[in-house]
């Protein structure tokens, strides 16, 4: 019994010391809906991120920068930049999507429904914390 809770001990310590990257980390992404891609650079200046990516399919710059923005919103960013260019390899344009916090807006300006309904406390932004996206190519 004591080697056992011994081993066991030991594969613990060996599988928790594995490499790999956390699942925290933007490059731990599905890549079901986009195809493959690398972030290959990510620059950080106060709460604006920019990230370069290669895609294999550039065309699906939109879905590949939601995928992004999402992961990124638990560092509370207040601009997020995603250039998306095409590999080496394959043909395509390069896109520029930049995502900028919008404002919540609070109950009191929303005007109260008129058919008796309750108000929603709030108006945010959509799920993802995203107001809206300007798209440059």
């Amino acid at each position: 019994m004591r080697h056992l809770t011994i081993l066991l001990s030991l594969v613990t310590a060996a599988c928790s010391a594995a490499p790999g990257a956390p699942h925290t980390d933007i490059t731990a992404a599905t890549t079901e809906k986009t195809g493959p891609y690398d972030v290959v650079r990510r620059t950080v200046e106060g709460k604006r991120y920019t990230l370069q990516v290669e895609a294999a399919h550039p065309e699906r710059a939109q879905t590949i920068s939601d995928q992004l923005v999402e992961q990124m919103l638990q560092r509370s960013p207040d601009e997020v930049i995603v250039e998306v260019r095409p590999r080496p390899q394959h043909p395509g344009e390069t896109t520029r999507i930049r995502w900028v916090r919008g404002r919540d807006v609070p109950a009191s300006a929303i005007p109260q429904p008129a058919d008796g309904t309750p108000p929603g406390d709030r108006i945010g932004n959509r799920a993802t914390g995203q107001s809206g996206t300007d798209h440059d190519h």
